[in-house]
């Protein structure tokens, strides 16, 4: 099992993550990380699906704040 520590670690690299930014390295562990920590796994989805409603969305609107509140509503309504 994953400690706190773990995760932190991780959240202070996710954007990079889901972005391709990371070295081989540092994308490794955490792709190590996260085959082992559902709660880890279970976030990166949920980012990866805002952000691409986020970008679908931004096509549509203009107004940013509208942009997230609509995705977010989507995002939450699937739970």
């Amino acid at each position: 099992m994953k400690s706190k520590e773990d995760c932190r670690k991780f959240f202070e690299k996710i954007s990079e993550f889901i972005d391709g930014e990371l070295d081989a390295k540092e994308r490794t562990i955490i792709e190590e990380h996260i085959k082992e920590c559902e709660p880890c796994l279970k976030y990166v989805d949920s980012i990866k699906k805002v952000k691409e409603c986020l970008k679908l969305e931004n096509e549509n609107c203009s107004e940013q704040g509208e942009i997230i509140k609509k995705c977010l509503k989507k995002f939450l309504s699937q739970k």
